[in-house]
């Protein structure tokens, strides 16, 4: 974390301003609910940070695909845990009345960091539907309450005509600076997540990264490993000393 923070400090003055534009401005919504103690450290997991969805202070974030990815922070698992603790992980979502649609569950490296979800099947999401999900990590197969969870919703939009022609225009940091100013954070995420496997060593990337992360207030997220989202895409990024990871599909498990 030191040396990230010193890192951005030093290149600030040496970026363009874009560099720190991303800036998420969320959409007007009624009374919300909050991210904080939203997430559980469970019983086979340690550190100071429990389990933390990447989404705005809300919970609410929304995105253009009918197939967006999901990221969470998620701890080291414990050095008392059980070797079949924390393999697993369960990602859940439910329509509007909270009846489950589908429930998928995929592997975990075991290794700690940001690990990410990218839902399987196109035709779920409808357009301006919401939807709430839930990611848990496995602790106890036989004990649920002892799994570690987070929740949160997500709404697909029709971008406008305007956006669509920013963004055919826009180049990749541009695209998350634009969606991220039009309140669409799941797209706006996952743009630079790719970046930043794409260039590991571009720290105009970095900074738009931690900028994006700091607007939601999940500044202390920025320096984590997501290097499993970097294999999932087809990157080279070298091995996580640290950082969650699933296979390319995932199995589901209900529906």
């Amino acid at each position: 974390m030191m040396g990230l923070a010193l890192t951005l400090g030093l290149a600030i003055c040496s970026e363009p301003i874009l560099t720190m534009a991303q800036q998420y401005n969320p959409p007007r919504r009624g009374t919300p609910k909050r991210r904080e103690g939203a997430g559980t450290r469970g019983s086979c997991l340690t550190g100071t940070r429990p389990v933390t969805p990447l989404i705005p202070i809300d919970q609410f974030g929304t995105t253009v695909s009918s197939q967006p990815t999901f990221f969470w922070y998620v701890p080291p698992k414990s050095a008392q845990a059980s070797d079949e603790s924390a393999k697993s992980a369960e990602f859940s979502l439910y329509d509007k009345n909270n009846t489950l649609i589908k429930t998928w569950s995929f592997a975990l490296s075991g290794y700690s960091g940001i690990a990410s979800f990218t839902l399987p099947d196109a035709d779920l999401l409808q357009v301006d539907q919401e939807y709430t999900w839930q990611f848990s990590v496995i602790c106890d197969a036989d004990a649920p309450s002892k799994n570690p969870f987070v929740e949160g919703i997500v709404q697909r939009v029709q971008p406008s005509e305007a956006l669509n022609r920013k963004l055919a225009k826009a180049t990749p940091n541009d695209q998350a600076s634009l969606y991220a100013s039009s309140g669409i954070w799941y797209d706006s995420l996952k743009t630079l997540a790719g970046m930043r496997c794409t260039s590991p060593g571009d720290i105009g990337v970095t900074l738009s990264w931690a900028s994006l992360l700091r607007s939601v207030e999940l500044a202390d997220i920025a320096s984590e490993s997501f290097n499993q989202y970097c294999a999932q895409i087809g990157s080279t990024a070298p091995k996580p000393s640290a950082g969650f990871s699933q296979p390319s599909s995932a199995t589901p498990i209900s529906q």
